[in-house]
């Protein structure tokens, strides 16, 4: 058998050297084949590992989603800090509409129907319309929360090893979101809306979403730099939003009388 073989690979060597065509096509067609191999197996474990990366380092759909704040059923904590100033506003949402009371040295309430704000006299506890929707509305709208949080750059994770806690850091320049916004910039002169335009992309505003285990507790928006360009002057403004009882709100009484 051994003598078979030396024979087989000695006849093969001739076959080689007296036709080099042959020669030289097996060569190539060797490190053809090789990388070939290297090149499907290197592609294979790019997109394996670049959709692992995706999927889990983000975060979003995988350890956490809004689908529950996206259903509009739910009760709220909102904390809004302006130029460190800090109101509460804590109430139900139920889709379009919202009812709530706003922190204050007399707690005032004030009731959303989507379109019309109210705001309840404490006096005469009748119900007057007023021009102006929540402070908080826009950015805490949850389909405007949602693409935020989605189109935001994933920063960090961090896990706490002795709770089932973890925590989301997101970036978010102000290009990105003035269009989610579609900010109003008509009240800017024209150089101040150049000026703007070539920070945007380089300012940046931080967005925190906090789980315990693998829920929203809540979710933190720094939005100072936003803020800063929308209102011309220096502004620190932060929002701390905290939801429960998804679900579970049946019904928003409206007001019963208005002026």
């Amino acid at each position: 058998m051994a003598n078979n073989n030396k024979d087989y690979s000695k006849n093969i060597k001739e076959m080689m050297d007296e036709n080099p065509l042959l020669k030289q096509g097996a060569f190539f067609g060797f490190y053809l084949i090789f990388f070939f191999i290297i090149i499907l197996l290197l592609r294979t474990s790019y997109q394996s590992s670049s959709k692992k990366v995706d999927i889990k380092k983000t975060g979003y759909d995988y350890d956490f989603t809004l689908t529950k704040i996206l259903n509009e059923n739910y009760h709220f904590s909102f904390h809004e800090t302006n130029n460190d100033i800090t109101t509460i506003y804590e109430g139900d949402w139920l889709d379009k509409e919202i009812s709530y009371k706003k922190s204050g040295s007399i707690s005032t309430e004030y009731y959303f129907d989507g379109t019309q704000m109210y705001q309840k006299d404490a006096n005469t506890l009748l119900w007057n319309k007023i021009p102006e929707s929540p402070s908080f509305y826009n950015i805490v709208k949850p389909r405007i929360l949602d693409k935020i949080i989605r189109q935001a750059n994933y920063i960090s994770k961090t896990e706490y090893i002795s709770s089932n806690q973890k925590s989301y850091i997101y970036q978010i320049n102000n290009k990105k979101l003035s269009r989610i916004m579609d900010t109003d910039k008509s009240n800017q002169t024209t150089t101040e809306q150049e000026t703007n335009e070539e920070q945007e992309e380089n300012l940046l505003n931080i967005i925190q979403v906090n789980l315990n285990d693998n829920k929203i507790s809540n979710i933190e928006l720094d939005l100072t730099n936003y803020y800063k360009m929308i209102n011309n002057t220096p502004t620190n403004y932060k929002l701390v939003l905290s939801y429960s009882k998804y679900g579970e709100i049946k019904e928003l009484v409206g007001p019963f009388a208005t002026n």
